[in-house]
């Protein structure tokens, strides 16, 4: 019997200002101003965003992306496809 092994792709736990945009499905410029105005938890390190993923995984389970915000024809990581 061969047993089953499932790949996950190496998932770190601070994501950079363009990871969450892929990660949200939005342009980095959504990302930023979410995260400019404290609605989105993140912390500028060195001039550079970084968001702890497993804060922006909690904000997105207790609301939703503005549908206006929502990049158009890029593909998130671990995500098939934008709505």
């Amino acid at each position: 019997m061969i047993g089953r092994h499932a790949f996950r792709p190496f998932e770190p736990d601070v994501l950079t200002l363009e990871e969450v945009a892929e990660l949200l499905c939005v342009e980095p410029d959504a990302v930023a101003q979410l995260a400019s105005s404290g609605e989105l938890p993140g912390r500028r390190i060195g001039g550079a965003w970084r968001f702890a993923r497993v804060a922006v995984l909690d904000w997105l389970a207790r609301g939703s992306v503005p549908r206006t915000q929502r990049c158009r024809g890029v593909r998130p990581l671990g995500f098939s496809a934008c709505p």
